[in-house]
């Protein structure tokens, strides 16, 4: 005879035989075995247990058909007015109408009603569950089945069976659902299980333990309260053996899963993970942020009305803001970069002024997939931190604003380091081994400045054409195309309110029409590399147009934005015939790196005579002093140059020079003889043993001219 209410079960059947084992209610048994004599009060209490039991039917007659006066009809009729105006008597009422009934019973005090002792937990006869959102879907999720001896109730909920031969009941491990959905790998953390909890107000959350903090029970407790499960200690002692004997029954089950350390392509681009979602042709599903990915993970997510972000978004639509648009494009251009066989370039939107809304370029851009400026690293990053964000962004864009202040040093670091698309390996410090290299990317950096990076890599080598053209750098002129209170309003307030909802719309279509978006990035491709008459040394400025109009325009047939794509295109033309003109090849004039070479190392020059007075026997006192090392030694009198060895081909290398070949167009050029040893001090008070140096022949006068030199007199001399 059975009850239920919510989960419990209520067996009056198990209430009898326990009675008679002496564990029952001593009073129920009274009642069954004497039926034909209690009275009317007692019965009709009996008649309570069994009319909430589920099996009622049957219950409500066995208590009373030994009585003479029995009438089934007439018990039915009992029993629809005892559920309706009441419950399950109290153990006081039985006591009331049999004093004494309750003498020895070893449950006195400790329950209210017998109907407890009954007490069973129904365990869920499937394992799909119905789950609503709040725009009102319905979807199955799928539950696991627990390890034994625990299982799920039937509404929900952790409970453990007793041993087979034990007298104890079922009890309750955790009243909501809990339980592990998938065992993953974390590449920094190791194993890792992802938990789903489900609360009545809350809904479904998911979030991640280590196998650290499973197997350790005061981390358990302290990781399991962080994410809202609320439980006694002994709860989490059974918490503890249900969520390991979980894990080990997986291991039999499925192979672990590979938490993701990146976001953009995978799996042969076949699924895009974007923040903590997995984007396939079969839907979108949870993909859980590992160690490397979580903090990043957090700030791309839907906020806000996604029309009311289109509003701020197509602000850059108006004419005069084409610059800025294309900029912006680079969100949309980033995850096709990959099928140009590129890794990375970068677009840098300069102007000498603040205010023309270089940074609200790339809080736009940002914007598409998540936080607007949350997303974007910033000049004060450290170098390592930029590679590290490069790479768990890889194929969405990258953002860093305001880098004016970047040494040009740095700046040519980076600009090589994203077109190589990979952080540098690294050696453990305790091990000769490499540690794990997590930090590869194919995307787009977007960047503004105040001061072009051609001019600042201009003035850090003789030929900086590598960095270059791995650079798209344009100017973004102040335009009033958006009033400034309007740009307030929109870009200070409303984008900062409503992001990161076009980026699952944009990524859902490039996985589901992958084919036919590769088809139209290299027609784009062609027509540009045509139009601009692009050559392979253009290669990046190439692939970085193509992808941004290509990502463009897939994006308005989307309804993403309501931009003039062929006014933005044909400004984008226009501005990379100017780069073309303005940042020629480089023409390397070996005589104009001997002279860089010496107007650096100037303050370490020596000029004097080689050869000594024949009247005197003596050698001129020197016209030049050097003021540290002594790398440039010229001879006024025989017309020759003498560079140290090391000197110069370390300068060659920092330069990017070809040392070997400037040596070499010299000696076409009858300027350099060759490499001696030479005592660089020679008639000083300098005078050292000789060293390796490089000759060079200064008479022709047409190749290098060397007389402001040997005219410059040293003031400071006290030769």
């Amino acid at each position: 005879m059975e009850a239920l209410v919510k989960n419990k079960v209520k067996r009056f059947k198990t209430i009898m035989v326990k009675s008679v084992q002496g564990t029952g209610c001593a009073q129920l048994l009274h009642c069954y075995q004497n039926q034909h004599s209690i009275d009317y009060n007692l019965w009709r209490s009996a008649l309570s247990i069994a009319a909430f039991c589920i099996d009622k039917d049957t219950a409500i007659h066995k208590i009373s058909e030994n009585y003479p006066g029995y009438d089934r009809y007439e018990t039915e009729v009992k029993v629809d007015d005892l559920i309706r105006t009441g419950a399950p008597h109290y153990c006081t009422t039985f006591q009331r109408w049999n004093p004494g009934g309750c003498n020895g019973c070893t449950h006195k005090g400790r329950i209210k009603t017998p109907i407890m002792l009954g007490v069973e937990i129904a365990e869920a006869d499937t394992d799909e569950v119905e789950v609503v959102s709040e725009d009102g879907e319905v979807t199955v999720e799928h539950i696991p089945e627990y390890p034994f001896p625990f299982f799920r109730g039937k509404n929900g909920g952790v409970y453990k069976r007793p041993p087979p031969d034990a007298e104890e009941e079922a009890t309750q491990v955790y009243e909501h659902d809990l339980y592990i959905h998938k065992r993953m790998v974390d590449p920094a953390l190791g194993d890792t299980a992802v938990i789903r909890l489900r609360l009545p107000r809350d809904g479904l959350k998911e979030f991640v333990l280590t196998a650290n903090e499973v197997f350790s029970k005061d981390k358990l407790r302290q990781a399991l309260a962080q994410h809202g499960v609320y439980t006694h200690k002994k709860q989490y002692d059974d918490l503890s053996i249900y969520l390991i004997g979980s894990l080990k029954t997986m291991q039999f089950d499925k192979k672990a899963e590979t938490m993701r350390t990146q976001f953009g392509w995978t799996e042969a681009d076949s699924k895009f993970i974007l923040g903590d979602r997995e984007i396939t042709k079969d839907g979108v599903f949870y993909s859980p942020p590992s160690s490397y990915t979580k903090d990043v993970a957090e700030m791309i997510s839907p906020v806000g009305s996604y029309e009311k972000w289109k509003e701020v978004f197509n602000l850059y639509g108006r004419p005069g803001l084409e610059a800025n648009a294309f900029g912006a494009l680079t969100a949309f251009g980033s995850p096709l970069l990959k099928f140009t066989g590129m890794k990375g370039a970068i677009i840098n939107l300069i102007h000498q002024s603040a205010g023309t809304g270089k940074s609200t370029v790339l809080y736009l851009c940002n914007s598409v997939y998540g936080h607007p400026t949350e997303l974007g690293s910033i000049w004060k990053d450290t170098f390592n931190a930029k590679i590290h964000r490069l790479g768990v962004l890889n194929n969405l864009p990258n953002t860093i604003d305001e880098i004016t202040n970047t040494t040009s040093q740095e700046f040519s670091d980076l600009a090589y380091s994203i077109s190589q698309g990979r952080g540098k390996n690294r050696m453990k410090s305790n091990a000769n081994e490499a540690r794990l290299n997590l930090t590869s990317w194919t995307g787009i950096t977007l960047s503004s400045a105040n001061a072009s990076f051609y001019e600042k890599l201009s003035t850090l080598k003789s030929s900086p054409d590598g960095e270059n053209m791995r650079l798209l750098e344009y100017h973004v002129h102040k335009s009033d195309a958006i009033e400034t209170q309007e740009g307030k309003e929109m870009f200070d307030h409303q984008l900062l309110e409503n992001y990161g909802h076009a980026g699952d719309v944009y990524i859902q279509y490039l996985v589901n029409n992958l084919e036919d978006v590769k088809e139209l990035i290299r027609k784009v491709q062609a027509k540009i590399d045509k139009e601009v008459q692009f050559t392979s040394r253009e290669r990046f400025w190439s692939a970085v147009a193509a992808c941004n109009i290509t990502g463009g325009l897939i994006a308005k047939d989307l309804g993403i934005h309501n931009w003039d794509m062929p006014t933005i295109y044909a400004w984008l033309v226009k501005t990379l015939n100017n780069m073309r003109e303005e940042i020629k090849p480089p023409t390397l004039n070996p005589l104009m790196v001997i002279g860089d070479f010496i107007n650096t190392n100037i303050q370490k020059a020596l000029v004097v005579n080689g050869k000594e007075d024949k009247r005197t026997n003596m050698t001129a006192n020197p016209t030049l002093m050097p003021k540290g090392e002594l790398y440039i030694r010229y001879e006024p009198d025989t017309k020759y140059l003498f560079i140290t060895v090391n000197s110069f081909k370390k300068y060659c290398t920092d330069q990017q020079v070809n040392y070997k070949d400037t040596l070499k167009q010299l000696k076409d050029l009858q300027v350099y003889v060759e490499s001696v040893n030479k005592r660089m001090g020679k008639g000083t008070q300098l005078d050292s043993p000789g060293v390796r140096v490089l000759a060079f022949d200064a008479s022709n006068s047409e190749y290098l001219q060397m007389d402001s030199l040997a005219n410059h007199e040293d003031r400071d001399s006290n030769v």
